[in-house]
């Protein structure tokens, strides 16, 4: 497996994903949905996406995951080919394909896991920062894109291409897998036994990590939120373009990947020794970093909020990982995570109507006012984390 290559794959996907997305929502209203209907048809891609995941993986341990990762790449190059059509149909159609299909960075952590045997720490570091850079460079090319006639068409047609570049990559240049996808019929007596025991090692007592996903709960809840109507502020609020969408998710990408980088650094300063008191500090930054964008009129103040949203919502999501990972055995690990991408897109299917029923019955400044109140929650489900953990101790 040339590990490079593979790296080349994700790089392009997270870039071509990056290219359009955060212009879909100004696409769709420009098609005619009301901001509801605006929220529904983005929160379907991740809504489908929970039940596809098991098909996917069945299908790619069954036939080889690089051939799987080939197929789908191909069928969701089409997909994001027609997503600049003006008919609600047509883009129903491709999200919901996108979201049976599209497991690109699933997949290729898999080939990762199985191409690196001692390494597999470093090289999930630097797919980390591959990652961040993909979503960083996405946007500021699609905000040069997306002025120009028929933008969003354009963007659609590059990410198409980049699909297909992807597909023809994968198929000629990573290394054909071995399918995994073996009965009980088909293993020796020694095989049969470690299979049982590795059967037995990945049971999970869920109790034991509900306070962990309950903060992954509240932290998708208050940024699913803030997100939800993220460019309708850049453009209606501050009267700035639709480019600017793109310029400022590529400025809090960037702030990702230092904040990524630096947060090795950030673990020894010595109020921050303890996991739980970071959270509880991020939470508490992350709270008033909300709060103050929902009430400044001015946009150069807004952006600079942007600073210390995206630096604790980053250590955030490192620290509740890390808490999470620390916690069990190596052999659920993938279990764990796997429940952990569910809450994700649980909370950004539902995040639409949320803010919809707060918005309706309770007025605009409701939706700032519930994001704080989830991130106070958080903060003080740290600090009780904190104080049962030295209690048990």
């Amino acid at each position: 497996m040339n590990s490079h290559w593979l790296l080349i794959v994700l790089f392009l996907d997270l870039f071509a994903t990056s290219l359009l997305i955060p212009f879909l929502p100004v696409h769709l209203r420009n098609v005619g949905p009301t901001r509801l209907l605006v929220g529904v048809f983005s929160s379907i891609y991740p809504t489908v996406q929970l039940f596809s995941s098991p098909l996917v993986g069945y299908c790619s341990d069954r036939y080889g995951h690089r051939q799987t990762l080939v197929i789908s790449l191909i069928l969701c190059s089409f997909s994001y080919y027609f997503l600049a059509s003006t008919s609600l149909y047509v883009i129903f159609v491709c999200r919901v394909t996108l979201g049976l299909l599209k497991h690109t960075q699933t997949l290729g952590k898999v080939l990762i896991v199985e191409g690196s045997n001692n390494e597999k720490h470093n090289m999930f570091s630097v797919l980390s920062a591959v990652e961040a850079c993909g979503f960083m460079l996405g946007p500021v090319v699609g905000s040069y894109f997306i002025e120009m006639e028929n933008g969003f068409q354009q963007l659609c047609n590059i990410s198409t291409f980049i699909f297909i570049l992807n597909s023809v990559i994968t198929f000629c240049f990573l290394s054909s897998d071995i399918k995994y996808f073996r009965t009980k019929e088909t293993l020796t007596k020694s095989q049969v036994v470690t299979f049982q025991s590795d059967l037995e090692e990945r049971n999970i007592d869920w109790t034991e990590f509900w306070g962990v996903f309950v903060l992954k709960l509240f932290l998708c809840i208050s940024l699913s939120l803030f997100y939800t109507n993220y460019a309708f502020i850049i453009i209606e609020r501050f009267n700035m373009s639709v480019s600017m969408v793109g310029y400022t998710n590529s400025f809090q990408g960037l702030i990702s990947v230092v904040t990524s980088l630096l947060s090795g650094k950030i673990m020894h300063v010595n109020c921050l020794q303890d996991l739980y008191a970071r959270l509880n500090y991020c939470f508490l930054l992350l709270s008033f970093s909300l709060l103050s964008m929902s009430v400044v009129t001015n946009f150069c103040i807004y952006f600079a909020f942007l600073i210390p949203l995206s630096f604790s919502s980053t250590l955030l999501r490192i620290f509740i990982s890390k808490l999470l990972l620390s916690r069990s055995p190596w052999k659920s690990k993938g279990s764990l995570i796997g429940m952990e991408n569910t809450i994700s897109s649980l909370v950004f299917f539902f995040s639409p109507f949320i803010f919809e029923i707060c918005i309706t019955n309770f007025g605009t400044f409701s939706v700032p006012l519930v994001t704080c109140l989830v991130t106070v929650a958080g903060a003080s489900l740290s600090e009780y984390l904190n104080l049962t953990n030295k209690i048990l101790k």
